[in-house]
């Protein structure tokens, strides 16, 4: 029988999604440890799990403006906590009433503090009047400084600086915890990676003595895409950029055909597993704006690359400069970015680690070890 009863939150569910990915390992683990799960989310979500002490919960309505979703959300699932008791409410979404926080996304606020610095007058103003915007805020505010709150889970030093800088959260609330990777799993695509490669190398007619990039995610313009197309000019002419995630492709073309590099730039859409075209690379780049933790750059460290992360990227703080990547350091005037892919391009042309060198120092990140320590530490379950 169960001994423990807890709820988790998070309305959508998307194979992509790294926060899916954590919320999978997290439930998985915790059903091994008899803890009674209700998950809270959108109608027809599909999540990939089943278990007897699992309950899937719908709430609310995924369809409508993106601020009726968001509003009907909250307010279901406050209604449903007001009916039934959980010795735990962990939250990896957008709600005002919870125990426990995920703060996967880092805070909103400063995510539009920063998304305003990159934006026209005219955005800018758009966006301060933005319902939408002012309510998550609203939420985000709350649920920070809620009474019932016990604790935060911070995927990285930075996020917990913000978090304690705009809401004033007392330090023992709030735990760093990285973001995970199934570093086993891909282990196993490590290994059979001249495998992989060359069915890429056939399927996507690549020339196999190009020293190929990587960049992963959706959110073109807040993880960066222009900043890495630029700085693609400043490494050799061998080098291609190779773009996987979903976005409005037509503005980054652009970039790519003024900045002169359009014939070394290749978008492949949305790819399930699209860590393994590491297989098919010499790095990996993630130059964003406003990045919390930035596990794509863990998955390609863990397929044996070396990365290049800003420094408002979380995983910077894994980084041994020079060593296993390179911090792009703010702000990212031409100056910085031609510095650091200059950098890059010469420590991937002569690299201090090896592939398994730079794999194995992420094991400290394995699935299995992080849900340990967040079930301990964390949850304290």
């Amino acid at each position: 029988m169960a001994e423990k009863k807890m709820a988790l939150i998070r309305s959508g569910y998307s194979p992509f999604g790294g926060i899916e990915m954590h919320a999978l390992n997290l439930m998985r683990k915790l059903l091994d440890h008899h803890v009674q799960i209700t998950l809270l989310t959108w109608p027809n979500q599909h999540w990939p799990i089943s278990h007897p002490h699992l309950d899937i919960v719908e709430l609310g309505h995924n369809r409508g403006n993106r601020l009726y979703q968001a509003w009907d959300f909250n307010r279901s699932v406050r209604h449903y906590l007001k009916k039934y008791h959980f010795s735990c409410v962990l939250s990896m979404d957008q709600v005002d009433t919870c125990t426990h926080i995920h703060a996967g996304a880092g805070s909103h606020r400063v995510f539009l503090q920063i998304k305003n610095q990159n934006s026209s007058a005219v955005q800018r103003f758009f966006r301060k009047f933005s319902l939408f915007h002012r309510y998550l805020m609203a939420v985000e505010q709350k649920a920070f400084t809620h009474k019932n709150l016990k604790k935060i889970r911070c995927c990285s030093s930075m996020v917990q600086e913000d978090i304690s800088h705009h809401y004033h959260v007392a330090n023992e609330k709030m735990l760093v915890v990285f973001n995970s990777v199934d570093w086993k799993g891909i282990g196993k695509s490590f290994e059979q990676r001249a495998v992989i490669k060359n069915e890429l190398l056939k399927k996507y007619s690549f020339r196999s003595e190009w020293k190929m990039l990587l960049f992963l995610g959706s959110g073109f313009m807040r993880k960066g895409l222009d900043i890495a197309i630029k700085g693609l000019q400043y490494m050799g002419d061998d080098f291609h950029l190779l773009i996987i995630g979903k976005g409005s492709e037509k503005t980054f073309q652009q970039i790519a055909i003024s900045e002169g590099v359009e014939d070394r730039v290749h978008f492949l859409g949305p790819q399930e597993n699209g860590w393994q075209y590491s297989a098919l690379c010499q790095g990996f780049v993630l130059p964003s704006r406003y990045e919390p933790f930035g596990r794509a750059a863990a998955e390609a460290q863990s397929m044996g690359l070396p990365v290049m992360v800003s420094d408002r990227c979380g995983y910077s703080e894994l980084i041994q400069e020079g060593s296993n990547g390179t911090i792009l350091k703010t702000p990212m005037t031409d100056n910085e970015i031609k510095r650091s892919f200059q950098k890059f391009a010469e420590m991937i042309n002569h690299p201090v680690l090896t592939p398994e060198e730079l794999r194995n120092q992420l094991e400290l990140l394995d699935d299995e070890r992080v849900a340990q320590q967040l079930i301990q530490e964390f949850l304290c379950l």
